[in-house]
């Protein structure tokens, strides 16, 4: 926790005004957000001050990627520049934080079918963006291979129905692998992270696309199976069939669904599925404060097999 203090020093730097609110975000696994209000000439302007905990998949890309986002008119957070120029400030134990103007919008709670609708189109238009300007752009790093190192680090830490799970999920996962070698799918800039707390809604629009920390160069369907597992959820844990067939049907109205990620798609689901699963798994083996629980995703993925 930062104390008013250090907000107030950080944000100096900026040379955005007086502070007349600070508040810690809820939510957030992997960095910590603070929502500051700003009195700026008799305007409040509200910005998100981040701590960053776990560095970007694009590194140093990450800005150059912010800004076409920005200049694309996407509706993203850029960070801002202090007044010596530097994207990052420091706090005293040396990790590296930044300042965004805040979005207008809020986080959905209760998932209707228009917010689906507008969701798949956004993210339609995300897939479409020239990613090949972004200088360095990494592959997304949750591949086989990376399951296969969490499993390990797991093993002895799981109970016989977890293993179990894990073993029948995994299978199909080297298959399903081993099948995209061949198979006609589509690649680009994608999120891969899309749950509904990194997506803000303001009167029925999609207003806010936030935390890019996981944006990489990977499979469009990834993007959209993580919209499946998390938005087009029943209250009894199972997939709302027309909420899935509407993010496939607006997406395709835009960005055309090959024959084979159509087929596929339940694949990419349980592919989604089986990495955030191991990732909550292994917050919770580490103990960490801030993580999600992993029984959430594990049902979607006993569903899913």
């Amino acid at each position: 926790m930062l104390t008013k203090e250090i907000v107030s020093a950080l944000c100096s730097n900026y040379g955005l005004g007086t502070i007349t609110q600070i508040d810690l975000a809820r939510g957030g696994i992997e960095n910590l957000n603070y929502f500051i209000d700003i009195n700026n000439n008799s305007t409040i302007d509200s910005y998100v001050l981040t701590v960053i905990k776990t560095p970007s998949y694009s590194g140093d890309s990450y800005f150059q990627m912010m800004e076409l986002l920005k200049q694309l008119e996407v509706s993203v957070p850029t960070p801002l520049k202090d007044l010596k120029g530097n994207i990052f400030n420091f706090i005293d134990n040396g990790e590296k934080v930044l300042v965004q103007p805040r979005l207008p919008g809020n986080h959905i709670s209760s998932v209707e079918i228009l917010h689906i609708r507008h969701l798949s189109k956004s993210i339609a238009d995300l897939h479409q963006i020239p990613y090949q300007l972004i200088k360095n752009l990494p592959l997304h790093p949750r591949h086989l291979e990376w399951a296969l190192t969490q499993s390990k680090k797991l093993e002895h830490h799981l109970t016989p129905d977890q293993k179990t799970l894990l073993r029948t999920s995994l299978k199909k996962v080297k298959t399903f692998t081993h099948t995209l070698e061949t198979a006609n799918v589509s690649k680009s800039l994608i999120h891969a992270d899309l749950f509904k707390d990194n997506v803000l809604f303001d009167n029925e629009q999609v207003s806010g696309l936030l935390d890019f920390h996981h944006a990489s160069i990977g499979y469009c369907m990834y993007d959209l199976a993580v919209i499946a597992i998390d938005w087009c959820r029943t209250k009894d844990g199972g997939l709302k069939s027309e909420f899935l067939y509407e993010l496939l049907k607006i997406y395709n109205l835009k960005k055309p669904i090959t024959s084979d990620e159509l087929w596929l798609f339940k694949d990419f689901m349980v592919f989604a599925a089986l990495h955030f699963w191991l990732s909550r798994l292994t917050g919770q083996m580490e103990s960490r404060e801030r993580s999600k629980n992993p029984n959430e995703i594990k049902a979607i993925l006993e569903l899913l097999i």
